[in-house]
């Protein structure tokens, strides 16, 4: 994996509780960790479309560390979010990668990509890393 920042750690405003932005050189990443709650996830999702370089790159949402708190009412909330961001390009598919352990977290993220299709998003659901960053890649 590569990463511009070498140290590991998160730039100025890119962090927040139970969660970290990465800037790697083709793509952003979201790192989350511990109980995923909507608050989390609306937090992290506003420093993503605020970083520079969002309009640009890819994302993955690594949720690989992250145990679900949401509901299905929550999930629908921030598809509608999704829906009215400035970044919400419909003249190309953004490539957006949803990183997670096991079936069971992979059937839910599938959940979330379905209510989200008609977005100008390209969803893949992975369970590896590598798997997510080949996706990712030029």
């Amino acid at each position: 994996m590569t990463d511009n920042n070498p140290e590991n750690q998160p730039g100025p405003g890119y962090s927040g509780q139970g969660f970290r932005l990465k800037n790697h050189r083709h793509y952003l990443e979201v790192i989350t960790s511990g109980t995923l709650v909507k608050n989390t996830i609306l937090s992290s999702l506003g420093e993503l479309l605020k970083h520079p370089e969002y309009p640009a790159k890819p994302s993955l949402w690594n949720l690989y560390q992250s145990t679900p708190g949401f509901s299905m009412a929550d999930l629908s909330e921030i598809v509608g979010i999704l829906r009215q961001s400035p970044c919400n390009h419909p003249e190309r598919l953004k490539k957006t990668v949803i990183l997670v352990q096991g079936q069971f977290h992979a059937s839910m993220a599938g959940l979330f990509t379905g209510m989200a299709r008609d977005l100008p998003y390209h969803w893949q659901v992975s369970t590896t890393m590598g798997e997510a960053e080949a996706f990712l890649s030029p």
